[in-house]
């Protein structure tokens, strides 16, 4: 088997988009005096929560999403200065509502398009390698940061699908990820890799 594979930022190249994205990413602070509704076409990352009462007062806060299904939360009373941080961000889509009980309460947090929520992360490929049937190497990222890493194939550079048999599993090293996958010897193959941040 012939197995060409590309750098990451040559690859994404060929395919229309580089290996590093650049986000339309707007950070807000919105007082809620009644209900906000997250605006259409925008995802909201709600970081934390500035609770009116001050710290120690326990809140409610519930989520009226589009399909009719509604969540309803109580927080904890904040440590400091009555701020209350999601231990992982809430992300919330376009049309879903907050409602605070009572009114005052401060959201922190983003507002995304939805196709630039995970944005990608420079990367190289290092350590290449066929043997015995396998094609391995590493992908080195310039983040720590968590990220996705799929590995697509194509055998005209044209059509490319995700290839599931390219196992990806991280080292003791957070900027560096090794893969594998089992060869074909018959069939010319190329490869190519998408990294995107959590």
């Amino acid at each position: 088997m012939k197995i060409k594979l590309f750098s990451l930022s040559l690859a994404l190249a060929l395919v229309g988009f580089g290996s590093t994205a650049h986000a339309a990413i707007q950070a807000v602070f919105i007082v809620m005096n009644g209900t906000y509704t997250v605006p259409a076409g925008k995802v909201l990352v709600l970081q934390q929560l500035q609770l009116p009462q001050g710290a120690g007062n326990a809140s409610t806060i519930t989520v009226y999403t589009t399909n009719g299904f509604n969540i309803s939360m109580s927080l904890p009373g904040a440590n400091t200065s009555g701020l209350y941080t999601f231990a992982t961000p809430l992300k919330l889509p376009g049309g879903v509502q907050l409602f605070y009980t009572p009114n005052g309460v401060g959201l922190f947090g983003l507002l995304v398009d939805p196709q630039d929520l995970y944005v990608g992360i420079n990367s190289t490929l290092e350590n290449l390698a066929l043997a015995g049937g396998t094609f391995s190497g590493n992908v080195a990222l310039s983040s720590p940061a968590r990220a996705t890493i799929k590995f697509y194939a194509s055998t005209n550079l044209s059509n490319w699908s995700l290839d599931n048999s390219v196992a990806v599993q991280p080292t003791t090293n957070r900027t560096l990820y090794a893969f594998s996958t089992p060869t074909d010897s018959f069939e010319e193959r190329y490869y190519r890799a998408l990294v995107r941040r959590h």
